[in-house]
């Protein structure tokens, strides 16, 4: 399935607009944003899981991203409530579930087959970051107008996951790497629903008339597989 796969075009979905598709597995359901591949495909999700579902134990070649929306998340590791962020390594398995029913937005395929191939990547295990207690925490952003404050969650070289928090008339632009020129940028709105992509070599103007929290994923689509 081939789904805004282009990496070389910009994208906008309104998320909020796009049917719940039924999974493999009973009770969980995805909106799909964006998709290159079948099952393990390289793609931007939301997933909603109703109560007391499980997804079979399953591995996420290039790895996986998962922030939790709502409600209550877990697997054989932990349990997760909303706005916890995991990050599964290449090469790690889970069997996922929640027992109260939850959202959560989901990337699979981050890592770069450079980075895959990279010494210490593929063993570089899971991690987990609970972003209402998260350390060092949030820090002042640069915006073109209002207020932005960011709070890093993981990363790589070029490559970093963000949340982002701007205040009701913000204007910014996304936390690429200083010097480095853009290698790709996705950014997630939390209240709306409403995800873009721009890709390598460019970068955009985000606006926030109402504020509000956002998702924010950049350098990491140059050589993506």
């Amino acid at each position: 399935m081939q789904l805004h796969a282009d990496l070389t075009l910009p994208a906008d979905v309104d998320t909020s607009t796009l049917a719940w598709v039924p999974s493999p597995a009973a009770g969980v359901h995805r909106k799909m944003i964006e998709r290159d591949g079948a099952e393990q495909a390289r793609c931007t999700s939301r997933v909603t899981y109703a109560p007391d579902s499980v997804f079979p134990p399953h591995g996420h070649p290039c790895g996986e991203e998962i922030l939790v929306l709502s409600g209550t998340f877990h697997d054989e590791h932990g349990t997760y409530p909303a706005g916890t962020f995991m990050r599964n390594a290449h090469g790690e398995t889970h069997a996922p579930g929640s027992v109260e029913g939850c959202e959560l937005l989901v990337k699979l395929r981050h890592l770069t087959a450079s980075r895959v191939a990279a010494p210490g990547v593929s063993a570089a295990g899971r991690l987990v970051v609970d972003t209402s207690h998260a350390n060092p925490g949030w820090r002042p952003l640069p915006a073109l107008q209002g207020s932005v404050r960011g709070l890093w969650l993981a990363g790589e070289s070029i490559e970093s996951s963000w949340l982002l928090e701007a205040t009701p008339g913000s204007e910014f632009k996304l936390p690429h790497e200083d010097g480095s020129p853009p290698a790709g940028e996705e950014l997630y709105a939390l209240a709306t629903g409403r995800w873009s992509r721009r890709p390598p070599g460019t970068t955009a103007t985000y606006a926030a008339p109402e504020g509000g929290r956002f998702f924010v994923k950049v350098g990491h689509l140059a050589g993506v597989r």
